[in-house]
């Protein structure tokens, strides 16, 4: 007569182990997973703020002798529907046109419009003139 049995025990004790290995994969794949999608939203928040302030950014030699860095121009404020761009008329010297080639960048890649600028100070060493470009979309 034939005997049927289903397994032997030592098979069974296999199992457990198996999800066990199972469940430590999975946590090791969502890790990975949300570590991209953090690094993805990090890098969508760079935005044109960082780029405008890294593009337009110099290393100049003052009066005092020394280097200075001077980012030349600064994005007061950020949307995706508007734009504050800010900068100083006269930067080390020299006409600072760095403002107006941000202008022009953002016009022409990303499809602002200027709306207004508008100007502060007096055009002196202590009370220089300074640009406000308001752009939007």
């Amino acid at each position: 007569m034939l005997k049927l049995t289903t397994s032997d025990n030592k098979n069974n004790t296999n199992f457990p182990f198996l999800i066990a290995i199972f469940a430590i994969f999975g946590f090791f794949i969502m890790i990975v997973v949300l570590a991209i999608q953090s690094v993805n939203a990090q890098a969508a928040d760079l935005g044109l703020t960082n780029l405008l302030e890294h593009k337009f950014y110099i290393n100049f030699k003052g009066a005092d002798g020394f280097y200075h860095n001077a980012t030349l121009v600064h994005v007061l404020y950020e949307s995706p529907k508007k734009i504050i761009l800010g900068g100083y008329l006269i930067e080390a010297g020299n006409f600072n046109s760095d403002l107006w080639q941000a202008r022009d960048l953002l016009k022409n890649q990303y499809g602002f419009k200027m709306d207004q600028v508008i100007t502060s100070g007096i055009g002196t060493e202590a009370n220089p003139t300074k640009v406000y470009v308001v752009m939007t979309k």
